[in-house]
């Protein structure tokens, strides 16, 4: 994975912990020790060739995701029972999600 698209996901969960950090830290799931950054590579420098493959990997990926895909990471940000345990990735069917 390039370094941007690390860097990318390092500030998509630093931003989730932040929105709701001081609930996190009451009820104990989360420290500000807890998230070390020393392990993620600087981003590229503005403009650089890894910058830019960096950036065109991400507008390829935008423009080219379907309809699907959409729906898949909306489930994935919004994870309930269906999306575990339902069709197609668990064994419960719609029927038995809905009774549960």
């Amino acid at each position: 994975m390039s370094s941007f698209l690390h860097v990318l996901l390092l500030s998509s969960l630093l931003l989730a912990a932040a929105s709701s950090s001081q609930a996190k830290v009451e009820s104990g799931l989360l420290s500000s020790s807890d998230v070390d950054v020393s392990d993620f590579p600087a981003p590229p420098a503005e403009g650089s060739l890894e910058d830019e493959t960096d950036l065109n990997l991400v507008r390829f990926r935008q423009k080219e995701r379907t309809d699907d895909l959409c729906k898949i990471a909306d489930e994935q940000a919004h994870m309930n029972l269906n999306f575990i345990f339902g069709s197609p990735r668990g064994p419960l069917t719609d029927v038995e999600i809905d009774q549960v």
